[in-house]
């Protein structure tokens, strides 16, 4: 019971601010979740400290059986990302699946590769791998009803170097 009357100042004790910034970020997707009728996320894994952060907010914000992690390896990705996103998984009790992109990679390269040639190796042939990755999350995502959290900072975003994908 609070008494409206009371004269003296009641203290708010404050969270660090690390430990604010997290919790507002697990309420913020947490409650657009429930705004948007969706219970359940998809991410895509790649060893980083970006996708495994979300993978932590998303876990918080939804408990471990509603997150679904992807880890995509391609001919680029080490051993130790594989290790890692697969340890950070197993930590959090939530759902790890790998689909290799290789082939996929290879076929694009090679669809793209009559307009490309005789030209330098530049950013379109360097985000081959993201759209694919991005691509296989939002095919999961609408198969399934989840919802892909994007694992990007803004300025890949904005250099779409990672697909801007929901939220």
């Amino acid at each position: 019971m609070f008494d409206l009357n009371q004269t003296n100042k009641v203290k708010i004790k404050s969270l660090p601010k690390e430990e604010e910034l997290f919790k507002a970020l697990v309420l913020g997707v947490r409650d657009y979740f429930e705004k948007s009728y969706h219970q359940e996320a998809i991410i895509g894994l790649s060893g980083g400290i970006d996708s495994a952060l979300t993978a932590v907010i998303a876990k918080e914000a939804l408990g471990y059986s509603n997150v679904h992690c992807i880890f995509m390896p391609s001919k680029y990705s080490s051993n130790s990302s594989m290790k890692d996103s697969k340890k950070l998984a197993n930590n959090l009790n939530i759902d790890f699946q790998i689909i290799p992109i290789n082939d996929l990679v290879f076929s694009f390269e090679k669809s793209l590769n009559p307009f490309f040639e005789g030209t330098e190796t530049g950013i379109a042939e360097e985000n081959i791998q993201s759209r694919i990755r991005g691509n296989l999350l939002m095919s999961l995502s609408n198969k399934f009803g989840w919802l892909v959290l994007s694992t990007g900072n803004k300025t890949e975003m904005a250099l779409v170097i990672v697909p801007s994908m929901v939220i």
